[in-house]
């Protein structure tokens, strides 16, 4: 969400914003979502919702600027998701997906809305000049998006966030994203907090040199310090391979790599189970959400709850 709190203020942000903290216990489960708080199932389905309204506020926006954009030109609504986690045996034969295509179950990658809405207008037959006007509307004009770049640059240079609406009907959804932030941003920032300390736990921390030392013994000494490093190297690693040859490995340069990815992911799920890397995590996620039920009450979450849905529904 928007950023971590300090380690003695996640209470009293909760209390600002939310009332009095609660010592009421909660039974959680060893899976714990902070997300099932909101009534989701988990992360994916929460973009979803997001996603939804985000679709909805861009067609209903391009509708008042006069533009008879169908709805489904805005692209999916669904985030992507796989159908369960990663294992040994999707990893023995696509390694992690970097240099193997492999097969995923579920819905598609959700596109970014504004090139959805102009690929539909372009494969429309859309003149040139119609699409630029489009693209104004979307985006605003090539005015306003210099304007804005240089305002978001000298934010930056000053190490301060653009806190500015961007211009068009897509700055709509940032203000969206901003009424939905100031709603379960406080939940969210304080669970992460109390899930940082307990991630920070020694018999965690324990894990992870187990994990990398199996790494060791299994011959990948170079692949970050926890598991979610790996993917991110090897992509690092595919990257320079197609940079150094112009996008075009040879055959048995791209078999190399591949064999390589395999057995390294392979390693990697291994040694995560070994040293119980997994089961850890989801101890310290139901630690930290008993924490948090300590901190907010029922009826606070209720109302968080209700607000939030409040921001997601799509009105005909």
């Amino acid at each position: 969400m928007s950023g971590s709190l300090g380690k003695l203020a996640a209470c009293a942000v909760l209390v600002a914003s939310l009332g009095a903290c609660s010592k009421e216990q909660a039974l959680v489960p060893s899976d714990y979502s902070p997300y099932v708080e909101l009534g989701v199932d988990n992360e994916a389905a929460f973009s979803d919702l997001y996603l939804q309204k985000e679709r909805h506020i861009l067609f209903t926006c391009l509708q008042e600027e006069g533009f008879d954009v169908p709805f489904q030109a805005v692209g999916p609504l669904s985030s992507f998701q796989t159908d369960g986690g990663w294992t040994v045996e999707l990893a023995s034969q696509y390694g992690f997906g970097i240099s193997i295509e492999a097969p995923f179950n579920g819905p598609p990658a959700a596109e970014d809305p504004v090139e959805a809405i102009l690929q539909w207008a372009a494969e429309d037959g859309t003149s040139e000049e119609n699409l630029e006007e489009l693209k104004e509307a979307l985006l605003g004009s090539e005015a306003e998006r210099a304007d804005y770049d240089a305002y978001v640059l000298e934010a930056f240079d000053r190490g301060d966030t653009a806190t500015d609406i961007p211009p068009g009907c897509y700055g709509a959804t940032f203000e969206l994203f901003g009424q939905i932030d100031h709603v379960i941003g406080p939940f969210f920032d304080a669970y992460y907090q109390l899930l940082d300390e307990e991630l920070h736990r020694p018999t965690l921390l324990d894990a992870y040199d187990e994990w990398s030392r199996c790494m060791i013994t299994a011959g990948f000494s170079d692949f970050g310090e926890v598991p979610t490093d790996v993917p991110d190297l090897l992509a690092d690693e595919f990257s320079r391979l197609l940079s150094a040859t112009g996008g075009n490995a040879s055959e048995d340069e791209l078999a190399q790599f591949q064999e390589n990815e395999r057995a390294i992911a392979v390693s990697t799920l291994t040694c995560e189970s070994a040293s119980r890397i997994g089961e850890l995590n989801n101890e310290a996620k139901s630690r930290a959400g008993q924490r948090i039920s300590e901190l907010i009450s029922p009826d606070q979450m209720a109302q968080i709850r209700s607000d939030f849905y409040r921001l997601v529904e799509v009105r005909e």
